[in-house]
């Protein structure tokens, strides 16, 4: 192996060059569930400059929109210190009651307006990055990454929306058709279930 070499080739490599599992292998393994699990989404939308803009200079923003108004938003933060700030959109601002954290030489993915398809669950914003849908039926399973004691936050609306159960998440918002839920990242699970109708929406963190 190439663990005793001194002088090394590998630039940040996903895998370093003694086998080690580097910061990006698992950036780079985010990427792809994300694009995997959000397939319907990926695929229909496209490049739309000037949508979204950053309420904080130094973050670069890059954004995919679809026809329905659902947005990926990739944040880049090319400076060295990490930054927190929130998206400008429609003239609204997201996150409601916290900010998105962007770590210094670091991107992150967030979302606007998803619909989840045959459930009533449509996600209107995310500060944390969303790694995986899982859909069985009229229920759907969303999990979403964030480093540890990162605050996260995220708001579903949804017809006489309900909050069913929840494990170490708060709900800072509750109305009839819209639910704003706030957790901090942690080794521990953060769950919420939500109900409208006959049909769930579980949010892992």
């Amino acid at each position: 192996t190439g663990k005793y070499i001194t002088t090394t080739y590998d630039y940040e490599a996903p895998i370093r060059e003694w086998g080690e599992l580097s910061k990006r292998y698992y950036a780079i393994k985010r990427v792809a569930l994300f694009t995997k699990t959000f397939n319907d989404l990926v695929t229909k939308t496209r490049a739309v400059e000037g949508v979204v803009k950053s309420a904080t200079k130094g973050i670069d923003i890059f954004t995919r929109v679809a026809d329905d108004g659902a947005t990926i938003i990739v944040l880049r933060n090319l400076g060295e210190a990490t930054q927190l700030t929130k998206l400008i959109y429609n003239d609204k601002i997201y996150p409601l009651y916290t900010n998105i954290r962007v770590p210094g030489r670091n991107a992150k993915i967030v979302l606007l307006n998803y619909s989840i398809a045959n459930t009533p669950f449509k996600m209107i914003y995310t500060s944390s990055e969303p790694l995986m849908l899982l859909k069985h039926g009229d229920e759907a399973v969303v999990i979403v990454y964030g480093d540890i004691f990162e605050v996260g936050e995220i708001a579903v609306e949804a017809p006489n929306i309900a909050v069913e159960y929840l494990q170490n998440v708060e709900v800072v918002e509750a109305g009839e058709n819209r639910a704003v839920l706030r957790y901090i990242h942690g080794n521990e699970d953060r769950v919420a279930v939500l109900r409208s109708g006959e049909s769930k929406l579980y949010v892992m963190a």
